[in-house]
C-alpha cells in the first residue's frame, strides 16, 4: 500500500517493510516495520512514530532527527 510521496520519493508499505523509491520507480532501500508507524513525508524527508518519540528519516532511510511528541 502506498503511504505517501514526495518531492523526490515516495513510501510503499508491504508487509512488514517500508519501501522507499525515487521518482523514476526504483527502490532506494527497505526498512522494518519496527523503527515505527508512518505519520508524513514531506519533501525527501518522512516522519516516523516511535512510542512517545517522532523520528525524522531522508529519503535513503537515514534517520536524522528525533523529538519528542506532544
Amino acid at each position: 500500500m502506498m503511504l505517501g510521496w514526495g518531492s523526490q520519493f515516495f513510501i510503499v508499505h508491504k508487509g512488514s517493510w517500508y519501501d522507499l523509491y525515487n521518482e523514476f520507480g526504483r527502490k532506494i532501500k527497505s526498512i522494518p516495520e519496527s523503527v515505527g508507524m508512518f505519520v508524513s513525508i514531506t519533501g525527501d524527508t518522512f516522519v516516523v512514530r516511535k512510542g512517545s518519540w517522532l523520528d525524522t528519516y531522508d529519503m535513503f532511510g537515514k534517520k536524522i532527527n528525533s523529538r519528542p511528541a506532544r
